[in-house]
């Protein structure tokens, strides 16, 4: 696996004749920040009492065109009945195993989800009719309130995630913004990167057909660590360099923190449909 941090000082030192360092700096990252939500909602979506939901995972390409619709449902909701999600196997669609882990999320929200048999057979409606039509006439079949139609849902495997100045007169870093990290002199900054979850959604209300809401969100796993993080880093002249202590090993801490991410997106959802 890649490592996780990004150094965007400059680092050849020895070809610059500073190989002899000034000190050491021990920088402190907290565990937690709050998502990326760009969502769009209805003003009044929490009054609507959206409380039944079939979530419905994006179009798959295969080779003969999108993956049939009961398909995904039956299978996305059926992993979501269980409230666990096996790891899929190589020829299980990637959109139906991802819209299950969304699903799990809100099921821990306390968002009611359709059965996969009820859901499943819904789905079998006129193979002729379009994708939304198919999606309406399914929420209509089941009884659902909403379908959370699932536009996208992948992972950036490295995105920046967290930024850090240095002040050498303080001898002490500070996190900022992408914004004031991009305008600080190269030499005294420091960043870390992670997975990144993006994912879309459309909130349609399954009686008339209307969007209910947008979900834009991103999550990375920098912002959900079970615990602060600090790393000791070496300073030069000309720059920081990796120290040889930190308080835990951060790869392995952002492989567990997918599932957290997947968490937050669900508890986001689940709290614009009004749910505590």
């Amino acid at each position: 696996m890649k490592t996780y941090f990004s150094v965007l000082a400059a680092t050849a030192l020895s070809a610059a004749g500073c190989v002899t360092p000034i000190g050491t700096a021990t920088l402190h990252m907290s565990p937690n920040r709050p998502l990326n939500d760009t969502s769009v909602l209805a003003p009044d979506l929490p009054s609507r009492h959206y409380r039944k939901l079939i979530v419905v995972a994006p179009p798959a390409e295969a080779k003969g065109g999108e993956h049939d619709l009961e398909l995904l449902v039956r299978e996305a909701l059926e992993f979501a009945k269980k409230k666990e999600v096996p790891p899929p196997p190589p020829d299980r669609p990637a959109p139906a195993a991802a819209a299950a882990d969304v699903e799990r999320g809100l099921l821990r929200a306390g968002v009611a989800l359709i059965s996969s048999d009820v859901a499943g057979r819904a789905a079998a409606t006129d193979k002729e009719a379009s994708r939304s039509e198919r999606l309406l006439a399914l929420g209509k079949a089941t009884g659902a309130d909403a379908i959370l139609e699932v536009v996208n849902l992948e992972w950036e495997p490295e995105a920046r995630g967290r930024w850090f100045t240095y002040d050498p007169g303080r001898a002490d870093f500070s996190e900022v913004d992408e914004q004031a990290y991009d305008v600080q002199t190269r030499r005294w900054r420091w960043s870390f990167t992670g997975p990144e979850l993006h994912f879309s959604a459309l909130l349609v209300d399954a009686q008339n057909g209307s969007v209910e809401a947008e979900f834009h969100i991103a999550c990375n796993g920098l912002w959900n660590l079970a615990a602060p993080f600090s790393t000791e880093l070496v300073v030069f002249r000309s720059g920081l360099e990796h120290g040889s202590s930190a308080n835990y090993g951060l790869g392995a801490a952002l492989k567990t923190s997918r599932e957290t991410c997947l968490t937050r997106v669900a508890e986001t959802i689940a709290g614009a449909l009004g749910h505590p």
